[in-house]
Parts: structure tokens; C-alpha cells; sequence
């Protein structure tokens, strides 16, 4: 049981260089969380490469491990001045939680249809051993 939330995130990277470079230092850190990620080059206005993330019904407690470790990424995309959109709809009504870091990049839409955003740019992405490696679309 517990209390689940959708939940949905995207980083934008200003090119692929950058975001190989980010991406596989995380990697090498927690493999399995980084290769949820769907890396897109059709999202946004800005960067021409994300890294994106939907789960429709997860347990997002700040303890749990790599609930923290996607936290620390996002924290620290943030710091390198990427462009960040995350979403958190819980099962309740009204709890929503949502950051936005580089507005010329992300629009302030609402939380349900930044999670369709990013759903959408998910469907049509490759993986991030595809990309890593090269052999992405």
C-alpha cells in the first residue's frame, strides 16, 4: 500500500556533448535510475537534447533511495544552469508539487499538461545506452 503520485521530470541540455557528459557520470553512480531515462531531441524551444522521466504511479518518499538520487540529479542540473521541468501529482486532490528552472526554455504551464509534455517527448525518445553509445535515432 501507500500513497502514490504520477510524476514527471525533464533536463534539458543546450547539446548531445553536454548531456553525455552529465548523463554518464550519473551512470556510473546508479545505472538502473538513469536508464528509466528517455533521451528526446524533438522537446522544448531551447535545448536541443533532453533527458526525461514519467512514472504514473510511484511512491515518491524523499527516503527512498533513488527517489533521492533523481532529487540530487535534478538538484544538480539546476547548478550547472540547465533548463528543468518536474512535475508530482499525488492521489489527493490538490497536492501538487512542480519546479521549473529556465523559463526561456519552459513555459509555466500547468502541472497536468507539463506531464503530457513530457510523456509525449518520452514516446518518441530513444534510450540512454542508445544515446551514450551513440546509436540513438
Amino acid at each position: 500500500m501507500g500513497y502514490y503520485s504520477e510524476v514527471a521530470f525533464e533536463i534539458a541540455f543546450p547539446d548531445a556533448q553536454t548531456a553525455k557528459e552529465f548523463l554518464a557520470v550519473r551512470r556510473i553512480l546508479n545505472a538502473e535510475e538513469v536508464d528509466e531515462l528517455v533521451i528526446s531531441t524533438s522537446a522544448g524551444k531551447k535545448g536541443t537534447i533532453t533527458a526525461a522521466y514519467h512514472a504514473e504511479s510511484i511512491k515518491w518518499y524523499d527516503g527512498f533511495p533513488e527517489i533521492r538520487f533523481y532529487q540530487q540529479m535534478l538538484d544538480d542540473a539546476e547548478e550547472a544552469g540547465y533548463g528543468i521541468a518536474f512535475v508530482r501529482i499525488g492521489e489527493e486532490g490538490g497536492d501538487i508539487d512542480n519546479r521549473y528552472v529556465d523559463t526561456d526554455f519552459y513555459e509555466a504551464y500547468d502541472a497536468l499538461q507539463v506531464s503530457v509534455w513530457i510523456e509525449g517527448a518520452i514516446d518518441e525518445g530513444d534510450s540512454v545506452q542508445d544515446f551514450l553509445q551513440g546509436e540513438a535515432k
